[in-house]
């Protein structure tokens, strides 16, 4: 430890040394100075723990002497040396800075030893003290810097009442506050009432549900508070903030601090975002029902294109028998020339484009002069026709002019000629110009002549056709009646020779009746397509007596069917669908075969589901079995048309026809056949 005595008293000195030396465990470094200018002098070279102070020098004497070194920058504490008769100078000194004093004639070791050590750790708690003292002055001056910065409004309340509020520079002005103006809404002795209203959904709050006297009151945070404030100039704002009770050392409510935001703007832009999503969804909401529109538009044109496509394949034959003149018209259509002519009514003056040179056959413009130029080239026999057409234009006051006439050019070629023109009128009635255009229609007139002489051909053509419709017809049912009989015949006979014969001559008779069989089945088929073709239109038809109709044909099968009345739009084919599916199932689903028939009623239409426990049908031939002559890989043989027909007349119905697996996703535990049909109006 470094000691810098100040004394001027060698032997005062000598006692210090002394005294000092004697302690036990402590080492000491004096320094000695014999007046106050050298004392200093030394203090400026650092190093010094402690000052051991003589108030009696040659340059400085009493409390001036503890004033000047204690106003030392080192800051270096100081024990002050008096005589046993100043003990009130040592008080003072204490007063003016100095740690500690010691009377010189009653100093022993210890005493000088415990004034030095508590000398300097008073000072050192003394500069810890002035340091905090700065510190929270600085940390006070921030906080009040940065609260009157802070954008947010800021209220703060020290009592646990709330009776005071005070705010920041942005308090003020959202409150409309005076600096430092009380905005408690309870009104304190002598003040008036509070000139702000709070309000939070339209209701007008009390003094305990406002934000910042809740969280006093019941000593909680208030997170997210939203209210709506009535402001001394009438208007209104909305604020949104926290507020958080003050607490003191015990843990007591001792006041309030709450920090709130200006959302008023927000709001409105909140407003304006629910009402621009309420017109969205009102817009939504009509593209929606626009939408139905179209669709049912849409189905609507679906229905006409299906009819259309229809059509379209009844006259595909005599379409490719058209083509060639609707190609040769098409093509006399691009050759067509063409040129564009205005005519001047009032002066009579005519002018004419590039083109209409080389549609009259003229090497050079020659109708640069009235109507009487143009009409020179007009056949003569066409001639009294136009120039009598003219007039009449005029009187009826018709805009519109069509004519089509025969020209003859200079080379003597007669031409036709198709003329497209608008007159316009002034404000009077009176004609002012004619402007159009004039069309090489020659090849055109030639199609003509030509497409009627086809038109004759294809109506001979269409009556040999239909004569030879009548003769496959004569021959159809000689096939589907007279074969039908044979068939009839041999199969009764196969079935005799399968019921006499053994071993192998049964099984080849049992072979040929089930060929003789499917051959029927073929004619049935057959016959069906042509009765289908034959139907004209959909009646009402009673779907539950058909459905039980059908089944009683299986009496051996196992075969479940609720009874549900509807009327369906069909004609007499609709039995071949269900005699189609039912007997299927019958012939390939084994035979512990068990089928369920089921109709539903959903949206207009019945879906009827056939079902079976059968071997069931795999995932990539279930669409197949719908197209003509595609055989079911798990459903045994055939000809292919069953289905076929089955899908036809359900679509001839306004329906459909799909397949699905009985259990989903497990093909192999059985079959369900689906179609639907249109309900009728009743």
């Amino acid at each position: 430890m470094h000691i810098l005595v100040i004394e001027d008293n060698p032997a005062d000195v000598y006692l210090i040394r002394e005294v000092l030396s004697e302690q036990q465990g402590v080492s000491f470094d004096i320094f000695h100075a014999d007046n106050l200018s050298s004392g200093l002098s030394r203090l400026s070279g650092g190093g010094i723990d402690v000052i051991l102070l003589d108030l009696g020098l040659p340059d400085s004497q009493g409390i001036d002497t503890v004033r000047a070194v204690s106003g030392h920058p080192s800051d270096v504490p100081i024990v002050v040396l008096t005589g046993l008769d100043d003990e009130e100078t040592g008080v003072r000194a204490l007063q003016e800075g100095a740690q500690d004093y010691l009377v010189k004639g009653g100093m022993s070791g210890p005493s000088l030893v415990r004034a030095i050590r508590y000398a300097i750790e008073r000072n050192r708690i003394e500069r810890a003290l002035r340091e905090s003292e700065e510190r929270a002055r600085r940390h006070a001056e921030e906080l009040e810097k940065l609260m009157n910065l802070v954008p947010a409004g800021i209220w703060v309340s020290q009592d646990p009442d709330c009776r005071t509020i005070t705010g920041n520079r942005a308090a003020n002005r959202l409150f409309e506050a005076r600096e430092g103006e009380n905005v408690s809404f309870i009104p304190a002795p002598g003040r008036r009432d509070s000139t702000r209203r709070f309000f939070k959904n339209g209701r007008e709050l009390r003094i305990e549900e406002l934000p910042i006297q809740t969280a006093a009151s019941r000593g909680i945070e208030v997170r997210d508070s939203e209210v709506d404030v009535l402001l001394p100039s009438g208007k209104y704002i909305t604020i949104l903030g926290n507020a958080s009770p003050l607490l003191d050392a015990d843990g007591r409510v001792r006041g309030c601090i709450g920090a709130f935001i200006d959302i008023t703007d927000r709001k409105h832009a909140e407003e304006q975002q629910k009402h621009l999503l309420q017109q969205v969804k009102t817009y939504a909401e009509r593209l929606e029902a626009s939408y139905d529109e179209l669709r049912f538009a849409t189905q609507e044109l679906e229905a006409a294109n299906e009819q259309l496509r229809q059509q379209r394949d009844n006259l595909e034959r005599l379409n490719r028998m058209l083509q060639e003149n609707e190609e040769r018209l098409q093509l006399a259509q691009q050759a067509g020339r063409m040129g564009s002519f205005y005519w001047h009514i009032p002066e009579n003056r005519i002018r004419i484009s590039t083109e209409t040179p080389v549609l009259y056959g003229m090497k050079s413009k020659p109708l640069e002069g009235g109507i009487e130029d143009w009409l020179r080239f007009v056949h003569a026999e066409d001639r009294p026709m136009i120039e009598a057409a003219i007039p009449r234009l005029f009187d009826d006051r018709n805009p519109d002019w069509h004519n089509e006439y025969r020209i003859v050019d200079p080379d003597g070629r007669v031409r036709w000629i198709e003329t497209r023109a608008t007159i316009r009128y002034d404000g009077e009635g009176r004609p002012l110009y004619c402007i159009g255009f004039n069309i090489d229609i020659t090849e055109h007139k030639r199609t003509e002549e030509e497409l009627k002489r086809r038109t004759d051909d294809l109506i001979r053509l269409n009556r040999e056709v239909e004569a030879a419709r009548d003769e496959a017809n004569i021959y159809l049912d000689i096939m589907t009646h007279d074969v039908r009989n044979a068939n009839n015949v041999s199969s009764m006979y196969a079935e005799l020779l399968a019921d006499l014969a053994e071993g192998d001559l049964k099984t080849y008779a049992e072979k040929l009746r089930d060929s003789i069989e499917r051959s029927n089945e073929i004619l049935r088929n057959v016959a069906t397509i042509r009765r289908a073709q034959e139907e004209t239109g959909l009646v009402p038809v009673n779907l539950d007596a058909i459905i039980r109709q059908e089944i009683g044909n299986y009496p051996q099968a196992s075969i479940r069917y609720q009874n549900i009345h509807a009327e369906v739009l069909a004609d007499n084919l609709l039995p071949v669908i269900l005699a189609n599916l039912i007997g299927n199932a019958v012939k390939f689903g084994g035979p512990d075969v068990e089928i369920a028939v089921r109709v539903e009623k959903r949206d207009g239409e019945v879906l009827v589901s056939v079902e079976d426990t059968g071997p069931g049908i795999p995932d990539e031939i279930k669409e197949k079995l719908f197209h003509r002559f595609e055989r079911g890989l798990a459903r045994g043989r055939g000809e292919g048309l069953g289905l076929f027909i089955v899908r036809k007349l359900a679509e001839r119905y306004g329906g459909r026809a799909w397949i699905e697996d009985r259990v989903p996703g497990r093909h192999e535990e059985g079959a369900a056949f689906r179609f639907t049909l249109r309900q009728a109006d009743r």
